[in-house]
């Protein structure tokens, strides 16, 4: 929520919170994902390949980037 008047910039952090290892993957329920790489853009990619990549293995993106899913408003919690 931005209680401000006028537009301001994102800020979040990000952690996985889990020992990473070489097949260590995220699922989700989700084809989508809202993607920043820090080049100042946030963008909708597909998911799970993106960029010639399985971006669910954590280990195998090839420089650090946030991916945020796109859950469908009818899956939960």
């Amino acid at each position: 929520m931005n209680p401000n008047d006028h537009e301001v910039p994102v800020y979040w952090w990000s952690n996985i919170a889990v020992p990473e290892t070489a097949d260590t993957r995220v699922i989700a329920p989700a084809d989508q994902a809202w993607h920043f790489a820090y080049d100042h853009r946030l963008r909708r990619v597909p998911v799970p390949n993106y960029a010639g990549t399985d971006l669910t293995y954590t280990a195998r993106a090839a420089a650090s980037a946030d991916y945020f899913f796109e859950l469908d408003s009818g899956d939960g919690p």
